[in-house]
């Protein structure tokens, strides 16, 4: 079983920051407030959160007045668990699960459909001259016409679909600066790199940002906050 990133959901209800009532799913004894998660190899989440140098990083610190038993309020509990274990296990899962946080005002979410990125891939050389200079949206209809099945080309643009990040895999996806103007050799089995444009919101994909636009309507973005677990 995979390791993954969780991505919690608090508000502040104008008393404490705490689950919103919409992601608060009874039948789940240990964690609550679940908006998203990410494969710990997805590119997206690396790429705008996880890693250092990320589009939006995550703070390592623990967040302003956070109450641990806001996102850990129960647990399975054994009848010779006191008060006091149960909480001490409460802090504990916290303490081995927790990666981080950020507040949705960092997120500026309102901006994604509008901010592109460049993204690299290795591609068969034969599908390079699709992309061009590397500077145009995504090559769908010519790949197509080049005798790509449509799955195919379907899973080449989406980012967001267990895309592994090049620190993991030499023919992930990545981040660059600069469009590439299809580099590769002459080879059959030879791969060319190639770059094309996106948006925020298209690089992470459409449900994970449908979710956070639904997150967006508990409360304003000064009063919403991310807390990410990894497991």
């Amino acid at each position: 079983m995979g390791l993954d990133y969780h991505f919690h959901l608090q508000h502040f209800n104008g008393d404490i920051w705490t689950t919103p009532t919409e992601l608060d799913d009874p039948t789940d004894r240990v964690m609550h407030g679940e908006l998203t998660w990410f494969d710990d190899k997805d590119v997206t989440v690396h790429r705008l959160f996880v890693r250092d140098d990320s589009l939006f990083p995550l703070h390592r610190t623990l967040p302003p007045d956070f109450v641990i038993t806001e996102l850990y309020r129960t647990t399975n509990r054994s009848p010779d668990m006191s008060d006091a274990d149960v909480l001490e296990h409460i802090q504990n899962c916290f303490d081995d699960h927790y990666f981080g946080w950020i507040g949705f005002e960092d997120l500026a979410t309102n901006l994604w459909s509008e901010t592109h990125l460049l993204v690299q891939k290795k591609v068969p050389a034969r599908l390079a001259w699709a992309f061009g200079d590397g500077s145009h949206k995504f090559p769908r209809d010519s790949l197509l016409t080049l005798g790509l099945p449509e799955r195919d080309v379907d899973e080449l643009a989406n980012t967001s679909n267990y895309a592994y990040d090049k620190q993991f895999s030499p023919t992930g996806y990545s981040i660059v600066d600069r469009p590439i103007n299809r580099v590769f050799g002459d080879g059959p089995n030879d791969e060319a790199l190639v770059t094309w444009k996106l948006t925020i919101a298209e690089f992470i994909g459409d449900w994970r940002m449908n979710a956070l636009q639904n997150a967006r309507k508990v409360a304003t973005d000064d009063r919403l906050r991310i807390i990410c677990t990894f497991s």
